[in-house]
């Protein structure tokens, strides 16, 4: 099926073409032009066998657990333990410190204070980051994304964070790292560990116009770098509007020697409760960019913006992931343990969501409606 078609991504334009002409009989188109068929065949014909590259977001100092819920158990002196099991199925725990222990458990920020800390738990929290590493990995992450930005309110902080948390994680597995964080200090901060010899690959994220110097780390890395649509003081909201703010970035990359195979653009994704084009501008986005720049540039997302603020996240996070693929999309910030569809959902709940994120249920009332109904 076209859906399946793609060309080596080494081929040269002359190639291409020829490529396009020997498989046009077999599609039973006749007496068209290149222009005519290739646009039809946009975007996923130039992507065949490729991958769609994972990167795992789940050591993110942002990320939550609700006390008193499977993996945060209160205790009777008002504190909290996070708990998970090991590889033997031994179930293994530290506690929170105290001032993290809310109703929403920061436990990647936990975890990491308690290993730094040379507590009597240390090692244990120090295995619980190790255990979320090991499974990211086996579930099918190609990158895995380490982000501090919320380690603390103190740059300096987050930025010592971020660097003891590569060291650690490099250490732990040969996938790249993304160093993610709004701060050009911290990622320096985090890419002078993973430089160090024998070094480890590293995505950059993210770089945009208002943070070139970020390119500047990529080329001396010889990294691969994230390129954001967003504004400094505004974000895109329409496809043009994201594609127009993309293209001097990917031009600032290109003047600094970094090759389109190293490039993860991002046209950002955007809240459909807030915004009912928000899905479409971002899909439209992804067409575009796939046509513009061809099968070789990345194109990713950070897909669970998508459902902020809607029910059943879970469900239009992976349905928004199938319909951006469709787009061009070749890569995305997503949890790997929710790469499958669950058994619960039913094409009515499918459809549902699909008409929720493309905005023909606007701000997804009649999806709404479905999953009150149960």
């Amino acid at each position: 099926p076209l859906s399946q078609f793609s060309f080596e991504p080494r081929m040269n334009a002359n190639e291409r073409e020829w490529y396009i002409w020997q498989l046009v009989p077999v599609f039973g188109v006749a007496n068209a032009s290149l222009q005519d068929v290739a646009p039809a065949w946009q975007p996923l014909q130039l992507r065949l066998n490729t991958p769609m590259l994972i990167i795992g977001e789940n050591l993110h100092c942002s990320r939550v657990l609700k006390r008193g819920g499977a993996h945060c158990q209160a205790t009777a002196n008002g504190g909290a333990r996070i708990l998970w099991k090991d590889r033997n199925g031994t179930e293994q725990g530290f506690a929170i410190p105290p001032e993290l222990a809310g109703d929403k458990v920061k436990h990647v920020t936990a975890a990491i204070r308690v290993a730094r800390s040379q507590v009597a738990e240390t090692a244990a929290a120090l295995a619980y980051l190790q255990n979320l590493t090991h499974r990211q990995e086996q579930a099918g992450a190609h990158y895995l994304d380490l982000n501090t930005d919320e380690f603390s309110t103190d740059k300096t902080r987050n930025a010592e964070a971020l660097a003891w948390l590569a060291g650690q994680v490099a250490a732990w597995t040969r996938l790249p790292l993304s160093l993610d964080s709004s701060d050009v200090d911290v990622l320096r901060a985090g890419a002078a560990v993973l430089r160090t010899p024998p070094g480890h690959p590293i995505l950059f994220n993210s770089a945009s116009l208002e943070r070139p110097e970020v390119l500047d780390l990529a080329a001396a890395a010889q990294a691969d770098v994230l390129l954001s649509a967003a504004g400094a003081a505004t974000m895109p909201q329409t496809a043009a509007e994201r594609v127009a703010a993309l293209q001097p970035v990917v031009e600032l990359a290109r003047a600094r020697g970094i090759a389109f195979e190293r490039m993860f653009l991002d046209p950002l994704v955007l809240p459909v409760a807030v915004d009912p084009a928000h899905g479409v501008g971002f899909l439209d986005a992804c067409r575009e960019l796939r046509k513009l720049y061809g099968p070789t540039i990345h194109i990713v997302g950070g897909i669970s913006n998508v459902s902020f603020g809607m029910p059943e996240r879970r469900l239009l996070n992976y349905a928004f992931l199938k319909l951006a693929e469709a787009a061009g999309l070749d890569a995305a910030i997503y949890d790997p343990h929710q790469l499958a569809p669950l058994p619960a959902w039913t094409p009515e709940w499918q459809a549902a969501a699909n008409r929720a994120l493309t905005g023909e249920d606007p701000y997804g009332m009649d999806f709404l409606t479905l999953v009150r109904a149960g």
